[in-house]
C-alpha cells in the first residue's frame, strides 16, 4: 500500500514537533498555518522550503476559504488539523468525507473548546490526552479514533502541559499515520453526550483570583493554568489591574481569620504569603502589569505589604 499524503493545519510551534515526524517519514504533503504570529510563520515557511513541501498562510478566519482551492490542488489522502484556529467549513469537509482529523489537547467529550489546557489545569485533573477523532460541522464532536493520555504533576503549568502534549501529539500523528497506511478500517466511537461539556474561550472573570470563593488550592491551580499564555491570574492592588503570574505548588498555612486576598508579609523565599477563601494561604512568587514583571524586593516597591487586601475584579 502506498503511504497516505498528510497534510497539516496547525496554529503555531504546538504542530511542529509533529510536522518534523511526519515529514521524516515522508507522510507530510503540505502545510498550512492560521496565526498572526510573524515569527511562527517565518520558521514554518522557511522550512518548508527546504523541505520543498507547500505552504499556506491563513492569517485570519476570513482566510480560511483559501483552503479549498489549496487542498484541491494539493490534493492530499488526508488532513490532519493540530490547534488549527480557524473552523473548516462544512462544505469543505463534505469534499473529504471521513479524511479530516483533529488532534485535541484535552479528554473528550468532557473538556470540548478551545483552550482545554486552561481548563484541565484549573480543574486540577490529573490526567489529560490528546484526543483524535473525525471531524463534523460540529465543535469537537466527531467520532473518536483513539486518546494518547498524559499524567499532570503536582505544580503544572499551562507551558510544561503544552510541552507534553505537544510530545504526545507527535506520537498520535505517527499512530494515525501508520493505522491509515496499514489498516483495514479506523474503530471509530461516538462520543458519549451525556458527558459532553463545552468550555468557551476564558475571559477575565474566568482568570480572576475571586479571593472570597476560591480555596488555596484553586488559587494556586487558576494562577498555573494562566501561566505562558496570559500574564497571570487577575486580582487587584488599590483599584490597580495586577495579575500574579506564579506560585509556589502548595498552600502554605491554614487557619487564618483574615479577610481572604490579605497579604500576611513577604516569605523567605521573596514572594509574599496571601490568604484565601478557606483560611489557607498560597505563596504568590511573581506579579505582572501590562509594563512591569515584579519579584522579589520590588513587590515591597510596588505596595505588596502586610496587611495589604487585594480585591477582585466585578
Amino acid at each position: 500500500m502506498e503511504q497516505p499524503r498528510i497534510a497539516v493545519l496547525c496554529g503555531g510551534p504546538f504542530a511542529f514537533q509533529s510536522i518534523m515526524t511526519l515529514f521524516m517519514e515522508k507522510y507530510l504533503a503540505a502545510i498550512a498555518i492560521g496565526s498572526q504570529d510573524m515569527q511562527a510563520k517565518g520558521m514554518l515557511a522557511a522550512e518548508c522550503e527546504r523541505m520543498t513541501i507547500p505552504f499556506l498562510d491563513v492569517y485570519a478566519k476570513e482566510d480560511v476559504h483559501l483552503l479549498d482551492e489549496w487542498l484541491n490542488t494539493i490534493k492530499p489522502d488526508y488532513i490532519f488539523c493540530i490547534c488549527f484556529p480557524y473552523r473548516i467549513s462544512a462544505s469543505l469537509l463534505n469534499q473529504y468525507p471521513q479524511r479530516f482529523f483533529n488532534f485535541h489537547t484535552g479528554p473528550l467529550p468532557a473538556y470540548r473548546g478551545p483552550m482545554p489546557i486552561f481548563e484541565v489545569i484549573r480543574n486540577r485533573e490529573q490526567t489529560s490526552a490528546i484526543c483524535v477523532h473525525l471531524m463534523d460541522d460540529g465543535f469537537d464532536t466527531g467520532d473518536l479514533i483513539f486518546e494518547e493520555p498524559v499524567s499532570l504533576v503536582l505544580g503544572e503549568t499551562f507551558p510544561s502541559l503544552t510541552v507534553k502534549l505537544a510530545e504526545r501529539a507527535a506520537i498520535a500523528a505517527m499512530n494515525l499515520a501508520q493505522m491509515l497506511e496499514f489498516g483495514s478500517r479506523l474503530m471509530q466511537t461516538k462520543q458519549d453526550e451525556t458527558q459532553a461539556h463545552f468550555y468557551k474561550y476564558p475571559k477575565e472573570n474566568d482568570l480572576t483570583l475571586h479571593w472570597t470563593l476560591l480555596s488555596a488550592v484553586e488559587c494556586i491551580a487558576l494562577v498555573n493554568a494562566c501561566q505562558g499564555w496570559s500574564k497571570g491570574a487577575i486580582t487587584q492592588l488599590h483599584e490597580e489591574v495586577l495579575r500574579i503570574s506564579s506560585v509556589s505548588p502548595q498552600p502554605l498555612r491554614a487557619n487564618f481569620v483574615e479577610k481572604p486576598g490579605t497579604i500576611i508579609g513577604k516569605t523567605s523565599t521573596g514572594g509574599v504569603e496571601i490568604v484565601c477563601a478557606d483560611g489557607c494561604s498560597i505563596e504568590a512568587l511573581s506579579f505582572q502589569t501590562d509594563f512591569e514583571n515584579y519579584a522579589g524586593i520590588a513587590l515591597e516597591d510596588i505596595g505588596l505589604v502586610a496587611g495589604v487586601v487585594l480585591g477582585e475584579l466585578i
